[in-house]
């Protein structure tokens, strides 16, 4: 009987300690998720993923995160040395024994995922007329541009189209307003809600449904860590099950154009 009263009473003190998670992310500008070209954080519209975080936190007792930036590389050998506790990042099944996702009958859990971003081809009529019977014309008869770095342009590869490939997004819309393409690459859904916000200044386009990418984010958390915080950590992927984030990413999506 002494030894299950310490016990439980061990966990109930792990419970109610302050649990500080320092999270690294990205020095570079990824809209919607991170914002500026810098290692400070911004105070203000600090990025989607960054705000998700905080409404986590807001839902969650004796639990604070502290934010780093450092580039990728670098903020993953912070948290698989403990030197960091968690960072935000796809899912690699090779990186499992050097990192923890949320996980469900031994696969990930997209469920308990970050965000849940869809990308549509955002294109004019042509396209929208083209896509559905591409494999039957069997010829490069559209022109997509894409800024350079994005991984969706190796799906592209076996596709009947003809990649332009641009340094950013505003170039790639401009080149669509000038009809040099037929369509460009872009934010479409938001977990399971359509989301789109529609240029300004280009008529006649619309995005193609369902969307072509989902990408899920998932907060992940150094091994050692989650060994001495099973539970908690469980928790915390738990939280993110019932926050609504659209209207996080529509207010960036917004801010970017």
């Amino acid at each position: 009987m002494v030894v299950i009263t310490v016990v439980c009473c061990r966990v109930a003190l792990a419970a109610n300690t302050n649990l500080r998670i320092t999270l690294c992310y990205e020095d570079k500008e990824v809209v919607p998720f991170y914002m500026g070209q810098t290692r400070e954080v911004p105070t203000h519209n600090p990025g989607a993923n960054i705000e998700v975080i905080q409404q986590l936190q807001s839902h969650l007792e004796n639990v604070r995160f502290a934010f780093i930036r450092r580039p990728w590389k670098r903020c993953l050998d912070m948290v698989e040395k403990g030197e960091a506790q968690a960072l935000i990042g796809s899912y690699r099944k090779q990186r499992l024994s050097r990192l923890r996702y949320p996980m469900i009958n031994d696969d990930v859990d997209t469920d308990r995922a970050l965000s849940k971003v869809g990308s549509c081809f955002i294109g004019n009529r042509e396209f929208h007329e083209f896509w559905p019977r591409r494999h039957y014309l069997q010829q490069q008869g559209v022109a997509i541009a894409l800024p350079h770095g994005y991984a969706i342009a190796q799906r592209l590869n076996d596709q009947p189209v003809f990649v332009h490939f641009v340094f950013s997004q505003q170039d790639a819309y401009r080149l669509l307003a000038n009809r040099r393409v037929h369509a460009v690459m872009d934010f479409c859904q938001v977990g399971n809600q359509n989301l789109y916000v529609e240029p300004a200044d280009i008529q006649g386009v619309s995005p193609l449904y369902p969307p072509f990418d989902v990408h899920y984010g998932y907060l992940i958390f150094a091994p050692k860590f989650y060994q001495a915080y099973p539970h908690r950590v469980e928790r915390i992927w738990d939280a993110l099950k019932g926050l609504d984030t659209t209207a996080i990413y529509r207010r960036y999506l917004q801010i970017r154009d």
